[in-house]
């Protein structure tokens, strides 16, 4: 679950949970002049970096969708779903260019190194991460619905993945009990307050059960997430720095070793 950076809006298809997205934005019901003049509007108030990075990501997304065989691009709004939105954030998938940036950083050793995404909406991150010679790749989603979107997308993946078991689980993840095999943890500002605290301290319990290096990764961290990782606990701060996380969204990106 996500936040809204995206500008396609999209939802579930109660029916087979696929995507439906906003036709005045991808079938042409709106006609060329307004859409032209809506993104010059955008493109003046984001500036040229922004603008370029922007457009850069709405060119190349469906590109990557197609040779990965999946469809996670579009904004699906929680309160849709029919789930708490108080302490979780809408579904919004990071770009793939920022995420593979991110997984090539962490120096994933093959065969060896497990990697949970809380939040895992449709499935972006753990698809994308199971290209990669992970052991196994799991996503936590509190939504069924969009948990079925990602099974989907599993399913139509699967030839293309070098990691072979990945897993979706529909699950509250402050119930979630974290294997003691995981040894990366994804964060793409999935929640936040007593939720985030909950996860939180499963993490320390599950490193206080089989002691390890564990590296979370947390996209766009809130201050529920700063105040937590750089506090006095476990996870000790290796890297800070700033990305496109969104089309047109450049924000920071923290990753934390225990």
């Amino acid at each position: 679950m996500r936040r809204e950076w995206f500008p396609i809006r999209a939802r579930l298809n109660s029916s087979d949970s696929t995507l439906v997205y906003d036709g005045r934005l991808l079938h042409g019901k709106t006609r060329l002049i307004t859409k032209l003049r809506n993104l010059a509007t955008r493109l003046r108030g984001m500036g040229f970096r922004p603008s370029q990075d922007y457009l850069w990501q709405r060119v190349t997304w469906p590109i990557q969708e197609r040779r990965l065989g999946i469809r996670t691009t579009g904004v699906v709004r929680l309160s849709e779903l029919g789930v708490p939105t108080s302490q979780h954030s809408d579904y919004a998938p990071i770009s793939f260019g920022c995420l593979r940036r991110i997984l090539k950083r962490i120096d994933i050793r093959a065969g060896k190194d497990v990697l949970i995404d809380y939040g895992s909406g449709l499935g972006r991150v753990v698809l994308v991460a199971a290209t990669f010679p992970l052991q196994r790749v799991i996503g936590v989603e509190l939504s069924e619905q969009l948990t079925r979107g990602a099974l989907d997308n599993l399913a139509n993946s699967k030839d293309r993945l070098k990691c072979k078991d990945v897993k979706f689980i529909v699950t509250d993840a402050t119930q979630y009990e974290l294997p003691d095999d995981v040894t990366i943890a994804f964060f793409f500002n999935p929640f936040r307050g007593g939720v985030l605290e909950s996860v939180y301290q499963r993490l320390c319990d599950s490193l206080d059960r089989a002691p390890r290096r564990l590296t979370v990764v947390y996209v766009h961290p809130g201050e529920d997430a700063e105040r937590l990782f750089k506090g006095e606990g476990p996870f000790v701060l290796r890297e800070e720095y700033n990305d496109w996380y969104n089309p047109g969204s450049f924000g920071t990106i923290m990753i934390f070793n225990s």
